[in-house]
């Protein structure tokens, strides 16, 4: 699939989220000849040019880290009364369905030479954490990088 369709993908699954004083931001963006972490910061700070990939001290997680916070993330429903993501049974199997889409795409990309770098707080890229946040690259073996994030707030 490619990237403008995992774009539109993200997109829908925004909208899909978007609940009672809650909405999320999701994105992706994929560099190519990232063999380094200098690199991969580089081709943040060029994409966005307020963002500070260079004060961040990335650290490499594990797979199963890295999906524990995807899922934790997707599943986030919000802290009644005052931030809800209420879905009917329709809508609830339509944003796992897509969700299932978005996360077959990224695992394409993940093996065991993949490193995935978590980027913690990353300033200049798009959205606001308020429940949640995250950045990871993930660096395949053929030094192609792929910058996923998302947040969410109110």
């Amino acid at each position: 699939m490619e990237l403008e369709k995992i774009k539109t993908l993200l997109y829908r699954i925004e909208k899909l989220m978007y609940g009672y004083n809650y909405e999320v931001t999701l994105g992706i963006e994929i560099f190519e000849g990232c063999s380094n972490i200098s690199l991969v910061n580089k081709s943040i700070k060029r994409l966005f040019p307020d963002s500070n990939p260079e004060q961040i001290e990335p650290t490499i997680v594990l797979e199963s880290s890295f999906w524990q916070v995807i899922n934790e993330t997707f599943d986030y429903r919000g802290e009644s009364p005052g931030v809800a993501l209420i879905l009917n049974k329709q809508q609830e199997l339509t944003l796992l369905d897509k969700q299932h889409e978005y996360k077959t795409y990224l695992s394409q990309f993940i093996n065991q030479q993949t490193r995935i770098y978590d980027y913690k707080f990353l300033e200049g890229i798009p959205g606001y954490p308020v429940f949640w946040d995250y950045a990871f690259v993930i660096v395949t073996d053929d030094e192609k990088c792929i910058l996923i994030y998302g947040s969410s707030s109110d």
